[in-house]
């Protein structure tokens, strides 16, 4: 199979997926009706008056707005958890009147915020059956509000969103084949991204424009990460996604948990030239002056004491800027022991992963395992990053200047360059691992 007969393989795939339209505006219809049986049935005093609220309802709508507040209870304020309610009643119609009719319009992009719709959805009905929001019911009522909720979350979570999933799945494979080609074409391999990545990225943009896509940064680096691969490799890993429905869900999280790990170990090298930097750096701070080391002598000899025979650490301040900023502290020395260790299981994982590759054995390494190790690495990238940045806002400040004098231009610029490229894979697989239920909880 080549590139061509996997678009109309994918093409195929789409007609098949999009006969399922009719159902999933069912199953939105059914969520709607659940949703308007809590408001009439359950808790009709804790929502405005029912002729107004119904007022506000619009099916024509065809805009999504995900309020930035979920309600930590149903009752004390009607008014609020009426325009709640209203406009996640709201965003379903939106969604079925902008998308359902045609699913074939739907862009990458917008599957992102239709999830956000469902997931906020869902977060309110959480928000509301609280114990105390449910003791006020009687056992028939009680029975009723959990078979509601129930209904809406196997709705939402075993059809509507395993719909939007394979159309992602789907829309993003396309994509990537139809841009494999003349990417490889402007860029020829990674390392001449590297060397010019945002000259690239305009490139790949100007090129996703021409050929009538809108451009997807996550998707450009996985095309750029597979380049060294040759095509029939590319071709075998997307149709090994398509395999047949009774083992879809597997096959999906193993494919795509194996992706994410492929991302993690080819940072490795980087990884331990991040630690070779800041180790360079300390050396330089650690460098002690003549005089100094002359008196430390004199001292060692006469009372036995050496004031260096451990050498210093770096402790050094920064603003964390991930949600409120924060003043930082940390330990260069405990940050480059950190980045070693973390390189020395990234670089075993990589080793094993290549071994597989190189004499077609499969899973040598289990899904429990690579599961292990994008657990190691979510926390610790997050944690390096943090801190190596931290240090790179310290290293820039005018009282240490004497320090980056000591340090060429280019270590500079490749240190930065390093920290880019580490971070851009740090926040790709991020985005990735939001897919599954665990990682959603995290940071």
């Amino acid at each position: 199979m080549n590139f061509e007969e996997l678009k109309k393989y994918l093409e195929e795939e789409k007609i098949k997926l999009f006969k399922a339209k009719d159902y999933i505006t069912s199953y939105y219809n059914q969520v709607v009706t659940s949703l308007e049986s809590i408001r009439d049935n359950l808790f009709p005093y804790s929502f405005t008056s029912k002729q107004m609220w119904k007022n506000e309802i619009n099916k024509k709508a065809t805009h999504i707005t995900v309020p930035d507040i979920i309600p930590e209870k149903i009752a004390g304020d009607p008014e609020f958890n009426s325009n709640t309610l209203i406009a996640i009643i709201n965003n379903i119609y939106a969604i079925q009147n902008s998308y359902m009719t045609d699913p074939s319009i739907i862009e990458i992009s917008e599957i992102t915020i239709i999830n956000k719709a469902h997931n906020f959805l869902l977060s309110f009905l959480r928000k509301q059956y609280t114990k105390a929001n449910m003791s006020t019911l009687k056992r028939k009522q009680l029975e009723l509000a959990y078979l509601i909720k129930n209904t809406i979350e196997e709705r939402i979570n075993n059809n509507i969103t395993p719909f939007f999933q394979r159309v992602e799945l789907i829309k993003s494979d396309e994509y990537i084949i139809k841009l494999y080609s003349p990417f490889k074409e402007i860029v020829g391999n990674f390392n001449n991204y590297k060397s010019d990545n945002a000259k690239y990225d305009k490139l790949f943009e100007k090129k996703s424009i021409e050929i009538g896509l809108k451009n997807n940064l996550e998707l450009n680096l996985k095309i750029i990460a597979d380049l060294a691969k040759k095509e029939s490799l590319v071709i075998k890993e997307i149709m090994a996604k398509y395999k047949s429905q009774s083992n879809e869900k597997n096959i999906s999280k193993s494919y795509r948990l194996k992706e994410i790990i492929f991302r993690y170990t080819s940072q490795a090298d980087n990884i331990f030239k991040l630690g070779d930097f800041l180790s360079e750096v300390l050396n330089i701070v650690q460098d002690i002056p003549l005089l100094k080391r002359l008196f430390n002598a004199i001292l060692h000899f006469i009372t036995g004491k050496d004031r260096y025979s451990q050498k210093r650490d770096l402790i050094f301040f920064y603003s964390n800027t991930r949600g409120k900023i924060l003043r930082r502290q940390a330990s260069l020395k405990q940050v480059i022991k950190d980045i070693y260790i973390y390189h020395e299981i990234i670089l075993k994982a990589k080793q094993s992963i290549d071994f597989d590759i190189h004499t077609k054995v499969t899973n040598n390494y289990s899904l429990a395992e690579i599961e292990m190790i994008i657990d190691i690495s979510y926390d610790s990238l997050n944690n390096i990053i943090e801190k190596s940045n931290g240090f790179r806002e310290w290293l820039a400040k005018e009282r240490n200047k004497k320090i980056l004098k000591r340090i060429s231009e280019k270590k500079q610029t490749d240190f930065s360059d390093i920290l880019l490229t580490i971070n851009r894979v740090r926040i790709v697989n991020i985005y990735n691992l939001m897919e599954f239920e665990k990682y959603k909880k995290r940071d």
